[in-house]
């Protein structure tokens, strides 16, 4: 048999209980976490059973707890401090980069030659483009 019931929710009503002195008495209509359903079909409390709370900890792994939003801001100002590190990191290896690049350039026309003392001092001319090495015997 088919049960024909009207659920009504988040309604409250008053009933004076002393007319003389003007008491009422609130009545509200709660409810369950086993009474919530949800369309999949559990519960509020099947959903929500297992959660134990909020915590400010980065570090806790136990997932019965939600991170609370200032733990959250915390989080997101580190990976923001990180995102910024990396950026500067990335930068200082760009300009590393072409400092590198710069010094290649200047040093590409220049050419190293290894001499005695007495080859050195037979060269008839010394080239400002050649690095001379000198080596003892």
């Amino acid at each position: 048999m088919a049960v024909n019931e009207q659920i009504v929710t988040g309604r409250k009503f008053r009933k004076c209980i002393d007319v003389a002195n003007k008491v009422w008495l609130r009545i509200s209509f709660w409810t369950s976490a086993n009474d919530v359903e949800f369309d999949d079909g559990k519960t509020l409390q099947q959903k929500l059973g297992t959660f134990s709370g909020l915590t400010d900890s980065l570090a806790s792994a136990d997932s019965k707890y939600a991170l609370t939003a200032a733990a959250g801001k915390v989080l997101n100002d580190k990976l923001e401090q990180t995102a910024n590190s990396v950026l500067t990191l990335t930068n200082n290896v760009s300009t590393l980069t072409n400092n590198i690049s710069t010094l290649n350039s200047k040093i590409s026309n220049l050419s190293f030659v290894v001499l005695t003392q007495e080859q050195y001092d037979a060269l008839p001319v010394k080239d400002a483009g050649t690095l001379y090495f000198i080596r003892s015997n």
